[in-house]
C-alpha cells in the first residue's frame, strides 16, 4: 500500500512539473515586446530577435540618412551633404 502511494505521489509530481513548463519564448508578440525567453530555444530566438530589431534600426537610420543626404543636395549645403552622404555609407552599407 505504501509502495502504492510513493508511486502515485512521484508519478503526480511528474505530471505536474511538465505541464507548468512555460514557453520558451512569447511566439504572439513582436520581438521588440518579448521579455521572456525559457531555455536553448528561446535563446536562439531571442539572438534571431535582436537581429531583427538591429536591422529595423540600421534601416530606419538609413532612410533618415537618405532624407538628410536629399534635403542638403537640394540646398546646396556641401558640408552637410557630405555627412549625410557618410551617414549613408555607414548605415545603408553596413548590413551588407
Amino acid at each position: 500500500m505504501l509502495r502504492l502511494l510513493i508511486i502515485l505521489v512521484i508519478a503526480s509530481t511528474i505530471t505536474a512539473c511538465g505541464s507548468t513548463q512555460s514557453d520558451a519564448y512569447k511566439t504572439d508578440r513582436k520581438p521588440q515586446d518579448r521579455d521572456t525567453n525559457n531555455g536553448a530555444e528561446g535563446m536562439r530566438q531571442y539572438s534571431k530577435d535582436q537581429a531583427t530589431i538591429r536591422n529595423a534600426e540600421l534601416k530606419q537610420q538609413c532612410e533618415e540618412a537618405k532624407i538628410a543626404y536629399l534635403k542638403a543636395k537640394k540646398i546646396n549645403d556641401d558640408d552637410a551633404a557630405e555627412k549625410a552622404n557618410d551617414a549613408v555609407r555607414e548605415y545603408c552599407l553596413s548590413g551588407r
